[in-house]
């Protein structure tokens, strides 16, 4: 993977939260792996992981089951992908802080406006990821490999939010005294998938205003007074 380019003065960005060493694969072999990843993503949310079999992702996809060993070797593996392609949106090899909509927002010169860009790319990253986030947490209290997943995850989107406060307080983006790792903290919590899904997917809110309400409350938190 390239290096990302960035703003003088700015840090390298973390690693990301899904894999930049995908190898090529046919496409024959992409439309069977989409099909497995659809049929475990949709059995993952309904059933939950542990009830969630090999065999019934194979039946759903319509595929053998040493297909899906073939493809994935592990459930947690199938997993694993599954939360890194919902992180970035696509397959495509492109790292979560080296898409577009990160690039937009480093170069805006209004801090409010990061901010704006920073949560919206964050609504959409939670859109995707939170059903599984929710499948994955519930089953690592009793699967080490997931539990390790589940802190990689949050560790890369906290060093993901930490970047970002770093790109806004170089654009006098941050109020005084305000510590940047406790800012850092904030945009993490307010931000979170569980936050998301509490008020979205359970509480029925818009996304829209979930996006609006953590856009205002963060810049209330972190901007400096006008």
């Amino acid at each position: 993977m390239s290096e990302p380019v960035n703003p003088p003065g700015l840090p390298v960005p973390p690693p990301p939260a899904a894999s930049s060493t995908r190898t090529p694969r046919r496409p024959k072999a992409q439309a069977t792996r989409r099909r497995i990843r659809d049929a475990a993503r949709r059995l993952f949310v309904e059933r939950g992981y542990v009830a969630t079999t090999i065999e019934a992702i194979a039946g759903e996809a319509g595929v053998a089951v040493p297909t899906v060993y073939l493809a994935f070797g592990t459930k947690r593996a199938l997993l694993a992908e599954l939360l890194d392609i919902a992180a970035v949106g696509d397959e495509e090899p492109v790292a979560v802080l080296e898409r577009s909509w990160v690039d937009e927002v480093r170069d805006d010169p209004d801090p409010r406006g990061q901010l704006r860009r920073w949560v919206r790319g964050g609504r959409h990253i939670a859109a995707r990821v939170a059903p599984l986030w929710e499948v994955a947490r519930n089953a690592a209290p009793a699967d080490p490999d997931i539990a390790a997943q589940v802190h990689r995850y949050k560790t890369l989107t906290l060093q993901a939010h930490r970047y970002f406060v770093t790109v806004l307080a170089a654009n006098g983006g941050l109020r005084d005294g305000l510590d940047p790792e406790r800012a850092a903290d904030i945009v993490f919590g307010l931000s979170s998938h569980e936050l998301y899904r509490l008020l979205v997917i359970e509480q029925g809110w818009a996304p829209e205003d979930w996006e609006r309400w953590v856009a205002d409350t963060l810049a209330a938190q972190l901007l400096p007074a006008h």
